[in-house]
């Protein structure tokens, strides 16, 4: 078994313990994730994730509800079974794995709290300029698609759509969003300023 910690978060007590029951109990599943707690930067709790669900007859790939997982941990036999990850990827290789292990196997999902999770204006996952981390991401579901047999331009539209969902004020507010906007449509934005 194996996964990601990235170095200032945290695991609950019981978290290993319970991954690895998980994996005990269901030998075909390939991943088992968790729920976790986003912390402000001294570690106090400021939200509960959602409980990720994903319907029957969807993937995570095809269902689209791309917010953070953690804590997720991978049985290693079944990573031996997928290509591998791109060594050329220097961003979203936590989304990659998600979706080469879902391709090898079933995904248990814990309605337990197991990981700390925290959010810093720092953290490579919260700049608002992380459009390189959002362009890594597209091509790793890009790839994904063309492995599954599935059209690219539908499910990497949906990669986007969530990344401005989720990060919509830093977007909204960012420089980048004001000058596209302004380069789109020049008249709405002219009207907006003469207010």
């Amino acid at each position: 078994m194996f996964g990601f910690l990235d170095a200032d978060d945290a695991l609950l007590p019981d978290a290993l313990e319970c991954m690895v029951n998980a994996h005990h109990d269901n030998p075909d599943a390939a991943i088992v994730s968790s729920r976790h707690y986003q912390c402000d930067e001294k570690m106090n709790v400021k939200y509960e994730s959602r409980l990720l669900k994903i319907p029957n007859g969807e993937s995570y790939l095809t269902h689209g509800d791309f917010q953070p997982e953690a804590f997720v941990s991978f049985k290693k036999s079944f990573y031996q079974k997928t290509k591998g990850f791109n060594k050329e990827n220097a961003f979203g290789d936590d989304q990659e794995l998600l979706l080469l292990m879902e391709e090898v196997g079933k995904w248990v999902i814990l309605d337990k709290f197991l990981y700390k999770y925290r959010i810093s204006d720092n953290s490579v996952s919260h700049v608002a300029n992380n459009y390189i981390c959002l362009y890594w991401n597209i091509l790793v579901y890009h790839e994904a698609c063309i492995r599954r047999g599935l059209n690219p331009e539908k499910y990497s539209y949906k990669v986007f759509h969530n990344f401005i969902n989720y990060n919509r004020d830093r977007v909204i507010g960012s420089k980048e969003y004001r000058l596209g906007n302004a380069i789109l449509h020049p008249l709405i934005f002219i009207k907006r300023h003469l207010r």
